[in-house]
């Protein structure tokens, strides 16, 4: 068929261009698509299902559709339903109780003239699994888990003692190499912190691939063995496969890594990290963890280089690029001096203030992280009024907070009226219980006034780590943002 398209301005519908080509459409006569379970396929023991959920669509004319659920030659379930053209028809399939193996879900026309299938596997038991729920959130055993760490650190009894429960390491190889490594995961797990790293023996860097842009099949292997080292242990939380990749080819290479971790190891997920949204949402398909680190870089006796809501676009780049894929989102936000590497940057930049380390963090909550993981504590360590902000502030602040981050219902509607008016305050509110909690950022420079109005808003609210309360009047909370202040709200 040839399609033709033509673009426009959007506001004076003046014609910019015209175009055309010849493409091959092919249309499946029946697709199936897999609903539960939700994430690999897979069933996980540590968050059974007790249904198998799926939709058949059929093009051309209607349908009987015969769905069986099968193990090896055993018949398991069967289920019949009619089909429209063009209409997803629900199949279900009881799966409660199902023993650990792999299991063919098939759906097929009752004349044999179209099938389609999927494999569905029930892994075992294993403790420390990690997948995601239906609403993407990251399970660990079974329980929710928001990331809160650093990169490039050690777990330390200071860091497990103000609450931050992860460290990423892709250098952790190199440093400990094997009794060490099992050690330091041991120390992980005696704190009660979890681990992501790198599961390469030497191939990569940082960036790119050391010596070439494809990976032979013999580095893919050491990968696959590196995995099988650590795999089981208890501490372990995904693996980090790449750090800002770079080139096309190495950025296509990420599949099949994500293929040889997966296939070793599939109770843990893949991660993946870029310094744009759009750039991390075009690895979506190496990783289930997305990952962004958007650092605005900030000025010696200046402001921000970048304006701060380089974070929230990032955020939201990220999240509306990956469409309809499950996949579970995490902020990195800067924490480090440019300057820390030297040369004339030392002398231009700065680490960010804790008010901007603050702002970033909850500008990346509010804007959809399920998880904070910065970079990196080496770093901060540099900057003491970073450090001891991070172990006497901010750890002991989101640990208050981590049930309502973990468990808390979205409150839609939240909005606020500002003065002066162009400015912007960014929202969010959870529900938990009887509980509402308001995250609120001014991005900018400038003192902002606002007012805030959300569902049901009412009576008194504790402002978190400010010792102090703000009462609403007539439906409204009313407050003063400093340049780049947060507040966090909660219901007394």
């Amino acid at each position: 068929r040839s399609i033709r398209y033509r673009l426009t301005d959007a506001k004076t519908n003046t014609l910019l261009a015209l175009g055309g080509e010849k493409v091959n459409l092919t249309c499946a006569p029946l697709a199936l698509r897999l609903l539960a379970p939700w994430y690999r396929d897979t069933i996980f023991a540590s968050a059974p299902i007790d249904t198998i959920e799926a939709t058949v669509t059929v093009h051309g004319s209607a349908a009987r559709i015969e769905a069986t659920l099968t193990r090896g030659d055993a018949l398991l379930a069967r289920q019949s339903v009619q089909a429209t053209p063009g209409q997803p028809a629900a199949v279900r399939l009881p799966a409660k109780g199902l023993a650990p193996g792999e299991y063919t879900l098939r759906v097929a026309r009752a004349d044999g003239s179209a099938a389609a299938m999927k494999t569905i596997r029930v892994l075992p038991r294993k403790q420390g699994e990690v997948c995601l729920d239906r609403q993407g959130r990251l399970l660990v055993d079974g329980k929710p888990w928001f990331a809160w760490g650093f990169f490039c650190s050690s777990p330390t009894e200071r860091l497990a003692k103000a609450g931050f429960n992860t460290v990423v390491t892709y250098i952790g190889y190199y440093i400990h190499r094997d009794k060490d490594m099992k050690a330091w995961l041991d120390n992980c797990q005696r704190l009660g912190i979890r681990a992501a790293m790198y599961p390469y023996m030497g191939e990569v860097g940082v960036h790119v691939n050391k010596k070439r842009k494809r990976f032979t099949d013999k580095e893919l292997e050491r990968t696959a063995q590196f995995v099988r080292l650590y795999k089981d242990h208890p501490a372990i939380l995904g693996w980090y496969l790449c750090d800002e990749p770079r080139g096309t080819v190495f950025r296509e290479e990420m599949k099949r890594v994500r293929d040889v971790v997966s296939a070793e190891d599939p109770h843990h997920p893949c991660i993946v990290l870029d310094n744009s949204g759009r750039g991390v949402a075009g690895l979506a398909d190496a990783g289930e963890v997305l990952w962004v680190d958007p650092y605005p870089g900030f000025a010696k006796d200046g402001p921000p280089r970048l304006p701060m809501e380089t974070v929230s676009i990032a955020m939201d780049d990220m999240i509306q690029g990956t469409g309809d894929r499950l996949r579970h989102f995490w902020s990195c936000p800067q924490a480090f001096n440019w300057g820390a590497w030297g040369g004339e940057k030392a002398k231009t930049e700065r680490a960010p203030t804790y008010e901007e380390e603050r702002t970033m963090t909850y500008l990346s909550i509010i804007h959809g992280a399920q998880g904070v993981v910065y970079f990196a504590w080496k770093y901060a360590l540099k900057e003491p009024h970073l450090s001891e902000g991070f172990l006497t502030r901010l750890g002991p602040e989101m640990t208050d907070l981590m049930p309502e981050l973990r468990d808390g219902k979205d409150v839609p509607d939240v909005v606020a009226e500002t003065v002066p008016a162009d400015s912007k305050i960014h929202l969010r509110a959870f529900r938990r219980g009887d509980r509402l909690t308001i995250v609120a950022v001014n991005p900018g420079p400038n003192e902002v006034a606002a007012r805030i109005r959300a569902p049901g808003l009412a009576g008194s609210f504790d402002v978190i780590s400010e010792k102090r309360t703000v009462t609403t009047k007539a439906g409204v909370l009313a407050d003063t943002f400093p340049p780049y202040g947060t507040h966090v709200y909660r219901s007394r």
